[in-house]
């Protein structure tokens, strides 16, 4: 494990002497550092498409998050019935959702951290059928350096039709991970 460090400094050193002889106006030597490359578009933009992996409610797979416009967003989560806690587990399942994106909260031109708000159905097919409604008060974190996501909401929800019959659950979380296209 000590030659990682070790071998993060050796490659750092010629980039910090380039830019301490900069400073001390003198010639600058050539990094073989490739400059950052800043992506122009973030994912609140309009015809951007996330894809990545996430939780939403009942649901674990696959995540898409489209943006219509500035203040809109369609997301779904396609998988398997994330029910652990029950004999449901491995149900195949869909979770859909429009999410109302709020003003971001702190913005920098490296990353932003923006919130939102939405609700959207639910539904589980295997030996027996779910079909329920959520609510959503989302997290995001938005990279500008990578067109990278990540995401975090709670999930209250109402269960309507199932074999419990009507359950409302006030305390559910789900999460995403996306890159954006």
């Amino acid at each position: 494990m000590r030659v990682l460090p070790l071998a993060f400094a050796l490659l750092a050193t010629p980039a910090l002497a380039a830019d301490s002889a900069d400073k001390a106006g003198a010639a600058v030597a050539p990094s073989f550092h490739p400059p950052m490359r800043r992506f122009e578009a973030v994912p609140r933009e309009p015809g951007r498409i996330g894809i990545g992996i996430g939780g939403g409610t009942r649901t674990t797979g696959l995540s898409l998050k489209a943006t219509v416009d500035e203040n809109l967003s369609l997301q779904l989560v396609a998988g398997v019935d994330s029910g652990a806690t029950n004999d449901r587990g491995g149900t195949l399942a869909l979770s859909g959702s429009v999410l109302v994106e709020m003003p971001a909260i702190v913005e920098d031109e490296d990353y932003e951290i923006g919130w939102c708000v939405g609700a959207g159905p639910y539904i589980a097919v295997g030996d027996q059928f779910w079909l329920g409604a959520h609510a959503i008060a989302g997290l995001e974190i938005n990279l500008r350096v990578i067109p990278l996501e990540f995401q975090l909401e709670y999930r209250p929800s109402l269960e309507l039709i199932g074999p419990d019959e009507v359950d409302l659950v006030l305390v559910d979380f789900g999460g995403h991970l996306r890159g954006w296209f």
